[in-house]
């Protein structure tokens, strides 16, 4: 390869880093400045599974993530807090579906509506994601207590949900089973089983079992 053709592949390497780099820099700083709803809510108990970077979803559909997970000094309850993107929202005027997502009403819609949310199972693993919901039917977990979120915030009341107490349940199991010593529990049934074969197999035993029997 001569110089020439070497200058060429090197430029052109140069410029699709440069390029890569301007696309990369691109996305990220239209995630940065996605609209978006800070959120918050409280739980009155275990939140196990839930951590910073739990999705949170809308009927099944991601809409955002935990951002931070807090102990109120005030009571010993759990704040919450999350985001909600925009463009996870299609802005519908009627039955036509706007152009851009990007609408002032945003935050409105969940000022206004009623949307509540619950911790819900992400596997058998003990994991957990925040789910919003204008369809529940479960009572509030705590509807009297009075919330003043920071600036910008939306307060989303929580509800109760069999499903947390399954969460914690299914943590406790798989941390109680790693403590079991396993090893440990089969010599003992192994010794066990020995002892047991060395009592049936005694010559003691069975002159007398063949003595009771003759007498009987």
């Amino acid at each position: 390869m001569n110089q020439a053709n070497k200058v060429k592949l090197g430029a052109f390497i140069f410029f699709a880093a440069v390029l890569m780099i301007i696309c990369f820099i691109a996305f990220g700083l239209t995630k940065i400045f996605e609209p978006r709803i800070l959120a918050l809510t409280v739980f009155d108990s275990t939140v196990e599974g839930l951590t910073v970077g739990s999705p949170v979803k809308f009927m099944g559909v991601p809409v955002g993530q935990v951002t931070r997970i807090a102990m109120r000094d005030s009571d010993g309850y759990v704040n919450v807090y999350f985001i909600i993107r925009r463009s996870a929202m299609d802005n519908i005027d009627g039955e036509a579906i706007v152009d851009s997502p990007y609408n002032s009403d945003f935050k409105e819609f969940f000022d206004n509506s009623k949307i509540s949310c619950f911790i819900n199972a992400a596997g058998i693993m003990g994991g957990a994601y925040l789910e919003l919901s204008t369809s529940s039917n479960a009572p509030y977990m705590l509807p009297n207590l009075k919330v003043v979120p920071p600036p910008n915030t939306v307060y989303i009341k929580s509800r109760t949900l069999h499903v947390t107490n399954v969460i914690a349940n299914v943590s406790k199991t798989l941390d109680q089973l790693t403590r079991v010593d396993f090893v440990g529990l089969a010599d003992k049934i192994s010794y066990t089983m020995d002892s047991v074969n060395r009592i049936f197999v005694d010559k003691d035993l069975e002159e007398s079992l063949d003595r009771v029997g003759n007498i009987t």
